[in-house]
């Protein structure tokens, strides 16, 4: 996960340039998702604006997630 929608479109594009078929691994589209404590624990966030997010049990993120567009 990203912070902002540039850092994860910018994160993308290098992933692209040496991965030509990455859209297939890990999808073509953009979520915001609107992230609360009770969603799970995240790490720090690093240079480029990436964290981890290790979800708790029976957490649906689908419900607090929005389709932002293609990637």
């Amino acid at each position: 996960m990203f912070e902002t929608e540039d850092q994860a479109r910018a994160e993308f594009k290098g992933l692209l340039e040496n991965h030509p078929n990455i859209r297939k691994l890990i999808g073509d589209h953009l979520a915001r998702v609107a992230l609360h404590r009770e969603h799970g624990r995240q790490t720090e966030t690093d240079e480029t604006g990436h964290f981890d997010l290790h979800e708790y049990d029976g957490v649906n993120l689908v419900t607090v997630s929005l389709i932002v567009g293609t990637l």
